[in-house]
């Protein structure tokens, strides 16, 4: 937690030396990475993600930067799969505050079909100091996948023929290639 404490020196054996100094104790905690989608496709974009972060320091902090890790079931790091841009206006967080920071996140089509771990990184100036926290206590899991691929196999009618203005019922069959499933409507 943050907070301040006083530092005070006093010289030893036959000096008279004397001096303090206030200690700040001050640091961005990453309390949540999220979103509400559990599943998405590779080419899908605006995904909503939203980061909660706290100063759990006593002095108010200036967001210098913010951003998403993406990571594989085997821990290997993806980033560079996914487009991340902040979508909010947050500069600051005052002492003992949070902040939703917010981004829309894009899978690009050669993003890895796995579940995908999505972490998050901050920092902030605090006076001249940077403070940075590179890791969320409760971090996002997204199942990446292929887009649906519809097949259409075959088209089958019971009537040879249709007169205009009438019904015919026909029956379609249809395969997906793809890992997303697909509403047919």
């Amino acid at each position: 937690e943050g907070g301040q404490s006083l530092i005070r020196a006093h010289s030893a054996g036959k000096g008279s030396a004397v001096g303090d100094t206030v200690l700040m104790i001050s640091s961005l905690r990453i309390l949540s990475v999220s979103a509400e989608r559990q599943r998405a496709t590779r080419g899908q974009t605006s995904i909503p993600f939203r980061m909660v972060v706290k100063n759990v320091g006593t002095e108010t902090i200036d967001i210098q930067e913010a951003g998403l890790d993406f990571k594989t079931s085997a821990d290997e790091d993806c980033t560079d799969k996914f487009n991340t841009t902040r979508t909010d206006t947050i500069t600051r967080i005052f002492s003992q505050g949070q902040a939703r920071l917010t981004f829309g996140v894009d899978v690009l089509n050669d993003a890895p079909r796995d579940f995908i771990t999505i972490d998050g990184n901050v920092s902030g100036l605090l006076g001249e100091k940077i403070i940075r926290e590179t890791s969320a206590i409760n971090q996002h899991t997204l199942l990446v996948q292929s887009p649906p691929v519809l097949v259409l196999e075959s088209i089958e009618t019971f009537v040879d023929t249709v007169i205009q203005g009438t019904n015919a019922t026909v029956q379609t069959t249809i395969r997906n290639d793809g890992d997303a499933t697909a509403m047919i409507s």
